[in-house]
């Protein structure tokens, strides 16, 4: 992590600084404990899900990893580092990795008496930036650049112009929009004071776009949120047991009536691995409502575990929820036991018959099985559960769309008298309407 810092540096990003300097504090945290001394400690479970840390690891001895951070800190940022210096003190000069995964060598590599920050870059730059967003604000974070001392904030109502300032000189890489309505999208820059080239852009969503609503089933955890940039609905969820007779999950949901195509790019998996995700109908917003669900999950736990993909029902309120097809996920979808490409997920409702499709590309789309439902008017959308109760996971649908059938409003026009079939016609192409962002 410090050798991803330091290239950071050089091309003029802050990373040393993020969080804010969380790697310092891992550092002192290290130091300390490898020197004799005591440190806080309590039980977790990593966010993979994988690993339940019961007890402190046994002591071991100072790596040559502490003269880059040190120098880092102390002599480029003037912070104090206590037990990195005296670890750094302690190894010095800092000989050869000996095999770890690590660079070694750190007093050649990194020793400076003096701040020679102005060395870093000869050009101001802006790393990533973020955006999360709620019904009464819009919160702006990014990665700082090691060289600029403010920034300017800019919004667009529109998308490609129109930006007109809304904070100058501000000095924390963080803004805080409050100057928002709800559901409505914005379109920010953010650029280090007089460095117009290194701007970075973003949209968000002030709360859920139009028609849309989320709910959290499973009262013993806390509720899950969802947070809209861009075209991609990023949802944090918890639970343990996804569907059981009473579910627990996040569902983001529009109501779908009558026919309709449902569809969402699962973004690869970065931290849980016992996460359950997919698609979903509801015929009520009731915890045990009957339901169809179009799931991935792991078929089998360890280091590499197995993946699959499972169209589910529960056809009853208060049923145990059944497996209707499932199928196996392998490369290139998933790669050492980890979902590493997107997945392309559809739930096509055509009457009283429920179509699962799965895609690599979005484009060619393989059947992942078929179900029955009766149902006129059903909640759709998209849903997560960590499986790690009150520890979140946080994933990302990508262009989620819900589609209304023309063909279905045609079927319902034929049912009605003569009379008023001119009215009704004009109504159904008015709701055949695509909801992205």
């Amino acid at each position: 992590m410090g050798d991803a810092c330091e290239m950071a540096w050089n091309q003029g990003l802050g990373l040393y600084g993020a969080i804010p300097n969380r790697l310092l504090e891992g550092f002192e945290y290290t130091a300390r404990y490898n020197l004799g001394l005591d440190v806080p400690f309590a039980p977790d479970h990593d966010k993979t899900g994988k690993y339940a840390h019961q007890m402190i690891s046994p002591r071991g001895s100072l790596r040559p990893v502490y003269e880059q951070i040190y120098n880092h800190y102390v002599h480029r940022k003037k912070v104090a580092a206590p037990y990195t210096q005296r670890a750094a003190e302690k190894v010095r000069p800092e000989g050869a990795a000996n095999g770890a995964d690590h660079t070694g060598f750190g007093t050649l590599l990194y020793s400076r008496s003096v701040d020679d920050s102005a060395l870093a870059s000869a050009r101001v730059a802006l790393g990533s930036l973020h955006a999360a967003g709620s019904g009464t604000e819009v919160q702006l974070a990014w990665l700082p650049s090691c060289l600029a001392t403010t920034y300017t904030i800019s919004r667009s109502d529109v998308e490609n112009g129109g930006y007109r300032t809304i904070a100058s000189d501000i000095a924390e890489p963080t803004f805080t929009d409050r100057k928002v309505v709800d559901k409505q999208s914005y379109f920010y820059c953010v650029a280090p004071t007089g460095a117009v080239h290194a701007v970075r852009q973003i949209s968000a969503t002030a709360g859920l776009p139009r028609d849309w609503s989320e709910r959290s089933y499973g009262g013993a955890f806390p509720t899950g949120s969802t947070n809209v940039v861009a075209d991609a609905f990023i949802v944090q969820a918890y639970g343990t047991h996804p569907f059981s007779n009473s579910d627990e999950l996040h569902f983001i949901h529009s109501i779908l009536t009558g026919n309709g195509v449902l569809t969402a790019c699962l973004s690869p998996l970065l931290a849980s691995q016992v996460a359950t995700v997919g698609l979903m109908l509801r015929t009520e917003d009731t915890a045990d409502a009957p339901m169809i669900a179009l799931s991935i999950s792991m078929s089998s736990v360890g280091e590499w575990p197995q993946w699959k993909v499972s169209l589910l029902s529960r056809d009853n309120a208060g049923e145990a929820v059944h497996a209707v097809n499932v199928l196996p996920l392998d490369v290139p979808l998933v790669t050492y036991g980890r979902i590493a490409q997107p997945i392309w997920l559809r739930l096509s409702r055509d009457f009283d018959e429920l179509h699962a499709h799965l895609s690599q590309d979005g484009v060619t789309w393989t059947g992942a099985g078929k179900a029955s439902i009766t149902n006129e008017l059903v909640l759709a959308g998209c849903f997560a559960c960590s499986g790690m109760g009150s520890i979140p996971a946080q994933v990302a649908f990508e262009q989620l769309t819900l589609k209304v059938s023309r063909r279905h409003m045609r079927r319902l026009l034929r049912r009605r008298t003569e009379g008023r079939l001119v009215i009704l016609f004009r109504f159904s192409v008015s709701v055949q309407v695509q909801r992205s962002k």
